[in-house]
């Protein structure tokens, strides 16, 4: 019988919680739509679930970071 991997070292990671685009739009105190937009215009990370767009929290704390650093470069 094969082990899984995850969660052990050198192994694949475990899957972050995604988190909806309500959620998102709670953390980033921006409208719903607004989120689904900017996902839809690719101008934020976001994956299709389902047909339903999810959030990586990773992938939004680095857009977040990118962001940040442009804004204090200017």
């Amino acid at each position: 019988m094969e082990r899984s991997p995850i969660g052990r070292s050198g192994g694949v990671t475990p899957l972050e919680r995604l988190l909806t685009v309500r959620e998102l739009a709670e953390l980033l105190q921006l409208h719903a739509k607004t989120v689904e937009r900017m996902a839809r215009d690719g101008r934020l990370p976001s994956v299709r679930v389902t047909g339903r767009l999810r959030f990586k929290p990773s992938d939004i704390a680095s857009w977040l970071a990118a962001r940040r650093t442009a804004c204090h470069d200017s």
